[in-house]
């Protein structure tokens, strides 16, 4: 009897925990299996959102004149190299290039502390500006050369020269310029000059007082700071007694 009852309560036993163990198996089985699907699947969504995102990715590159607007007035360029930037830019879908040109890139370079003689101006990433939603790859070159004289302020008498003689019974009272003197810019290094000629005035053909346009002779290497500004000659010339 002792026996039987063993055996009931094993089969009891069996009947009651068995069958959880092999529940507690196969939720195991199944969390694992779904992970892994969970994880697979997200990782292929992953994959394919930026194979898909990167697809669409669209480079370009554009040659960007440099710009020499921004030169202090006492400063001129004679030489620089090269003359354009080569940026890469990237952005989404070819139809966002169809409204860009050179036009809508700037590059922002440093013009103040030019110094006479040969120059090198750095070109880097946040002196130059792109259109909105559009990302700088790269650019080349890194640095510029430019060749730059300075120059100082100066203001210069001009002088009237003449050649020639006039008639026995004439003579000239004075001969000046109008304006008397000229705002001038001397290269940096060279002593400014003690005054500006005009291209000799010949007096052979003068019966009379009169006002003309003249050409001025200027020293080489000197600049006028109003290159629009024209000058005229007043002759004065009276009879002799």
């Amino acid at each position: 009897e002792f026996t039987d009852l063993e055996k009931e309560f094993e089969k009891y036993i069996r009947a009651k925990f068995s069958k959880n163990v092999k529940e507690n198996k196969l939720t195991k089985i199944i969390k694992q299996d779904f992970l892994l699907r969970l994880g697979s699947m997200t990782a292929a969504g992953l994959i394919w959102f930026f194979a898909a995102y990167q697809a669409g990715i669209v480079e370009k590159t554009y040659s960007v004149p440099v710009e020499t607007t921004k030169i202090p007035t006492n400063v001129v360029i004679q030489e620089y190299s090269p003359k354009e930037v080569k940026i890469k830019v990237s952005t989404r879908g070819e139809d966002s290039f169809k409204e860009i040109s050179v036009k809508d890139f700037k590059i922002d370079l440093d013009f103040s502390r030019l110094q006479s003689g040969v120059n090198k101006l750095p070109v880097s990433k946040n002196i130059i500006t792109a259109p909105a939603n559009f990302s700088i790859i790269s650019f080349e070159p890194s640095t510029l050369l430019l060749t730059a004289q300075k120059y100082y302020p100066a203001e210069i008498p001009i002088s009237v020269k003449t050649t020639g003689k006039l008639k026995a019974n004439l003579s000239l009272k004075a001969a000046e310029a109008e304006p008397k003197s000229l705002k001038v810019w001397v290269p940096e290094g060279f002593e400014a000059s003690t005054e500006i000629s005009t291209e000799p005035i010949d007096l052979t053909d003068k019966n009379e007082s009169t006002v003309l346009p003249v050409t001025l002779l200027l020293p080489e290497g000197l600049r006028l700071a109003d290159e629009t500004v024209s000058v005229s000659a007043a002759l004065t010339i009276e009879p002799t007694n």
